[in-house]
């Protein structure tokens, strides 16, 4: 995955979160979702 090309597309997300109670970034905590759903599908395939 290209992160460049990750920061294009989700980069222009409005962050609607009370900016004092952030701690990371929208940016941040969708690039690790994204990540562990992928792992997760890359270990069921493995399993198979």
């Amino acid at each position: 995955m290209n992160l460049e090309l990750f920061f294009q597309i989700f980069g222009k997300l409005d962050d609607e979160r009370q900016a004092s109670k952030v701690t990371y970034s929208l940016f941040d905590i969708l690039f690790t979702s994204i990540c562990a759903v992928l792992k997760a599908g890359l270990t069921e395939v493995n399993k198979t």
